[in-house]
């Protein structure tokens, strides 16, 4: 079945389509009252809603009277039975009824001018022939909520309808923000929601369900007399640097096994797979020319779909590198990061521009905008071009688009986002992330930090991002191989271990920024301690003060799950190869307030071993890493100015 923008649902057999049609389809097209005119996939497709029979008296509307608003989506409720998000609201349909005899109007009153996105809810497995008929839909419009309702409450109220109410945290006097995709975890106890305009949330659907899922009465038990449903519950964590603003129904998806993943389309025509526990990007592909509106994972298989507005749809396969020679373990990447060619950063390229942070005037805003954070792409930023602008660019390009691993170039479209961000606050326009640009810098650095980690074969913790080292495993492996380098240059060295940005870490540091912005993974803790610990499978949390945590909701006197994290936090911060190793920063971990004198001496120590570092790399006849080095010392110098 497919749905379109002139308000039409065809039924469609893919495999039959040049041969006689199947006995579904014929069933269909007897039904079918519309004219051929109408059908417009001719002998090999059916009518089964059409905007000539919208209206609620059954009569049917010609020409400039009738009702060709989209359809946006579909989804089956059994074999026979459906639901249609449209800007009639979310209608309900019949594969066994003609167009003409299709239930008229909205399921749901409040979403009745538009439906954007909905998810039928079923308890227990899913099965592949749908024939578990469900009786609630989670479903969101134009406007920030997005709810389970109830659809046996169709003649009542909208409020007698909604079971459950969710909505972020941040986007609670957003007006101008509309739901763009929603998605249900296998386990039935996460729902993943994408806005326009927005990020991604993931919701707990019932945060006092049993660690098995949800049941019916927890469902019937949230609709009492003390009305839990009109409180929307908050988000459980958010994800995102993509921007999506250019198409209104970029979906979101959970992936993976055990929906490890969640991956999503963006303006500029990437594909973005963020690894659910941490925030992390773990995949980023260049998947379409003009921009990507979602990718279609396969529910077992490591093959994935992606499809946007060009007129291609990409079959993708997860797989190691193809290439037998590449070396794709941890110290494979270190290896290759040693050989790869010096390119000059926007601070040394640019450095009036830096200085200046060019249109940038966030003053209304609690968030600092430092020189690495400008973006060198002045002829390449989306929301000067527009939508129309992109399609022009694409058509006129001299050069064949690029489709694939981009990966490599992640780094570069996080700060053009966010700086497209920054400058749309300063100068007062509409805003990309509704959000707030503190909240999107703080994903951005994670992901900048990851990216750091991957490319060095570093150890990453996603509470401390900017706190990185070395693995274990590969330092006992290449203790007998450090005869002829120094520690300066060999796999762990203390210099890697900086930031690359200081946007990374200077902000989110206490030593360094009073008062420091909130940095790391951006899990609802506070609120979902006990969900986090049941589904987190974050490996830096350890089993032992996972479990002892658990025990703590028992009546024990364990520490707080905050406490806990804070400790591990101190120890990450005085480990022995860490940035933080020296005497001055070992000893604050312990709890000492922020000093401006010692921030400059941190600083201080920064530059010279980044210097230090350089002058090492040139001795081992290493003038690239060298030239790297130096550019990295330019950029913490240039916090200064």
């Amino acid at each position: 079945a497919t749905c379109a923008a002139d308000g039409f649902l065809r039924l469609t057999d893919v495999e039959l389509h040049s041969t006689p049609s199947s006995p579904l389809v014929n069933r269909a097209r007897a039904n079918s009252t519309t004219s051929a005119s109408s059908n417009s996939g001719g002998d090999s497709s059916a009518v089964i809603i059409s905007p000539e029979y919208s209206s609620d008296d059954g009569v049917s509307q010609i020409g400039f009277l009738s009702s060709d608003k989209m359809c946006f989506s579909h989804t089956f409720l059994n074999a026979n039975e459906g639901l249609v998000c449209s800007e009639r609201g979310l209608l309900h349909f019949d594969l066994r009824l003609p167009a003409r005899s299709q239930k008229r109007g909205s399921l749901i009153e409040e979403l009745k001018k538009t439906c954007k996105a909905c998810a039928p809810w079923r308890l227990g497995e899913d099965s592949g022939d749908y024939q578990l008929q469900s009786a609630y839909v989670f479903a969101g419009g134009t406007g920030v909520d997005v709810a389970l309702y109830d659809l046996r409450m169709t003649g009542g109220t909208s409020g007698n309808q909604a079971v459950q109410r969710y909505r972020p945290r941040a986007l609670q006097n957003k007006s101008s923000v509309a739901v763009s995709g929603i998605d249900l975890s296998r386990n039935k106890r996460e729902l993943l929601i994408s806005y326009e305009s927005d990020q991604i949330y993931t919701f707990p659907i019932f945060p006092d369900a049993s660690a098995a899922g949800p049941t019916l009465m927890d469902i019937e038990s949230n609709g009492t007399a003390d009305k839990k449903s009109d409180k929307p519950i908050p988000e459980l964590c958010s994800y995102g640097g993509h921007l999506n603003r250019m198409t209104f129904l970029k979906q979101a998806k959970y992936a993976g096994l055990n929906d490890e993943y969640i991956c999503t389309g963006s303006d500029s025509g990437h594909a973005w797979i963020y690894e659910k526990d941490s925030g992390a990007v773990v995949s980023f592909l260049k998947a379409d020319n003009h921009t990507c509106n979602g990718i279609a994972p396969h529910p077992s298989l490591p093959y994935f779909i992606t499809y946007g507005i060009d007129s291609t749809a990409k079959l993708w396969r997860a797989t190691v590198p193809v290439d037998n020679e590449v070396d794709d373990s941890d110290l494979g990447r270190f290896k290759y990061s040693r050989e790869a060619e010096y390119e000059k950063s926007i601070v040394l390229s640019k450095w009036r521009d830096a200085r200046r942070g060019r249109p940038i005037d966030l003053e209304d805003e609690d968030v600092s905008f430092l020189p690495d954070e400008i973006t060198d792409d002045d002829d390449d930023l989306d929301d000067e071009i527009g939508m129309m602008g992109i399609f022009l660019r694409q058509r006129y390009m001299n050069a064949l688009p690029y489709i694939g691993n981009n990966l490599m170039n992640l780094n570069c479209r996080l700060k053009k986002n966010y700086f497209t961000c920054c400058r749309s606050v300063g100068m007062s326009e509409v805003e990309p992330v509704k959000s707030g640009i503190a909240s999107l810098r703080r994903r951005v650095a994670l992901m900048k930090s990851r990216y750091q980690a991957d490319r060095l074969g570093l150890e990453w913790n996603s509470r401390t991002p900017w706190l990185m080292k070395p693995r274990d495993r590969i330092q006992e492996q290449l203790q007998n191989e450090r005869k002829g380098s120094t520690d300066m240059i060999s796999y762990g060295a203390e210099v890697d271990l900086i930031p690359d940005d200081p946007s990374c870490w200077i902000p989110f540091e206490r030593l360094m920024t009073n008062p420091p912005e909130t940095g790391g993974s951006p899990f609802n803790v506070k609120r979902y301690e006990r969900f986090f610990l049941e589904s987190s499978t974050d490996d830096s949390f350890t089993p032992v003060a996972r479990a002892n945590q658990m025990n703590a909701f028992e009546g024990s006197s364990e520490p707080s799950l905050e406490v806990t994290v804070d400790s591990l936090d101190a120890k990450c911060a005085s480990q022995k190869h860490s940035i933080q190793s020296n005497e001055i920063l070992a000893e604050s971990s312990e709890g000492q307030s922020y000093n401006h004198m010692q921030a400059w001496d941190i600083l201080y120590q920064t530059v010279s071993l980044l210097k230090e570092a350089g002058n090492e790399a040139l001795k081992s006849s290493q003038p690239s890493l060298a030239a790297q080095r130096y550019d990295k010392a330019v950029n913490y110098c240039s916090i200064a100015y």
